[in-house]
C-alpha cells in the first residue's frame, strides 16, 4: 500500500485543528447576527446579512490563525517530518481553509436570510463597501485601517462567484501575512521580526491596490497613480506578491532552528 506523503498528513492535522477553530467562529459570528437581527424585529432598522460579516471579520480571524500556526512547526519536526513537508502542509490547510469559509458563510447566509424574511420583515443591508474608498480623506494610518478592515468587495448578488473567489484570496492573504511575521519573528527574533511587520504592510497595500485594479473597482487616492496600470498587469502582480510572500515563508523556515 502506497504511504501517504507526510505534507499530506501535516496538511489533513493542520486543516482539521484550525476547521476547528473556524467553526467557532462561524457560530459566534452567526449568534452576534441573529442578535443583530432579534433587535432590528423590535426596534427597526436594518441589519448586515451574514457573509458580509464574516467577509469583514475573517482577515482578522485567518492573520490570528496564520500568527499562530508556526508554532506547530516543532510538533512536526518532532514527528519526523521534515520542514519542506510541515510548510507546503501548512500552506495547503490554509489554501483549504480559505475556499471552506467563504462557501460555508455563504450558504449560512442564504438559509438565515432565507428563514428571517419568512417569519419577519427585516431590512438587510446590501452596502458599497467599495464606496468607502471615495470618503477616504487620504490620511496614510486612516488608508492603511481600511484597507485592513475592507478589503475589495464583490456583491454576491453582482456575482456570487467572483464574490466567493475574491473572499478566499482575501484570507488567504492574510493568513500567510501572519505566517510570513510569525516566522520572522521565531527565526530571528524581535528586530527583524518587527522589520516583517513594516513589510507585510506594504505586501497589503500592494494586495489591495492590485486586486482594485484587477476588479475596477476604486483606489485609495493615496495610491491612484497606479489606477493606469493594465487590469492584466495588475492580476500577475497580485499573484507575484503572494508568490513572494510564501516564498520568503519557505526561505526563512527552511533551516529555522525548531524550539522545543
Amino acid at each position: 500500500m502506497k504511504q501517504t506523503p507526510a505534507f499530506m498528513k501535516v496538511t489533513k492535522g493542520m486543516f482539521s485543528v484550525q476547521f476547528s477553530w473556524t467553526m467557532w467562529f462561524l457560530a459566534i459570528m452567526l449568534g452576534v447576527n441573529i442578535l443583530n437581527i432579534i433587535k432590528v424585529i423590535y426596534q427597526g432598522g436594518g441589519v448586515d446579512d451574514y457573509y458580509l460579516s464574516v467577509y469583514i471579520a475573517a482577515n482578522i480571524y485567518m492573520f490570528i490563525i496564520g500568527l499562530i500556526a508556526v508554532y506547530f512547526l516543532p510538533h512536526f519536526v518532532d514527528k519526523g517530518v521534515t520542514r519542506k513537508a510541515a510548510f507546503k502542509g501548512t500552506i495547503l490547510a490554509a489554501g483549504g481553509l480559505s475556499v471552506v469559509i467563504p462557501i460555508l458563510s455563504y450558504v449560512l447566509s442564504a438559509i438565515v436570510t432565507f428563514i428571517v424574511k419568512m417569519i419577519a420583515d427585516v431590512n438587510f443591508h446590501i452596502p458599497n463597501l467599495n464606496e468607502v474608498i471615495f470618503k477616504a480623506e487620504g490620511h496614510i494610518i486612516g488608508d492603511l485601517i481600511q484597507i485592513i478592515v475592507l478589503s475589495p468587495y464583490v456583491e454576491p448578488q453582482t456575482s456570487w462567484l467572483i464574490s466567493i473567489l475574491l473572499f478566499s484570496f482575501n484570507i488567504f492573504i492574510y493568513y500567510v501575512i501572519g505566517l510570513f511575521i510569525s516566522v520572522s519573528f521565531y527565526r530571528f527574533g524581535p528586530t527583524i521580526g518587527l522589520g516583517a511587520i513594516g513589510l507585510s504592510v506594504i505586501f497589503l497595500i500592494l494586495e489591495d491596490t492590485l486586486l482594485r485594479i484587477s476588479l475596477h473597482l476604486p483606489v485609495f487616492k493615496r495610491f491612484a497613480m497606479f489606477e493606469n496600470l493594465p487590469y492584466l498587469i495588475a492580476i500577475l502582480l497580485t499573484i507575484a506578491v503572494v508568490v513572494l510572500i510564501i516564498g520568503l515563508i519557505r526561505l526563512i523556515t527552511k533551516r529555522a532552528p525548531i524550539k522545543i
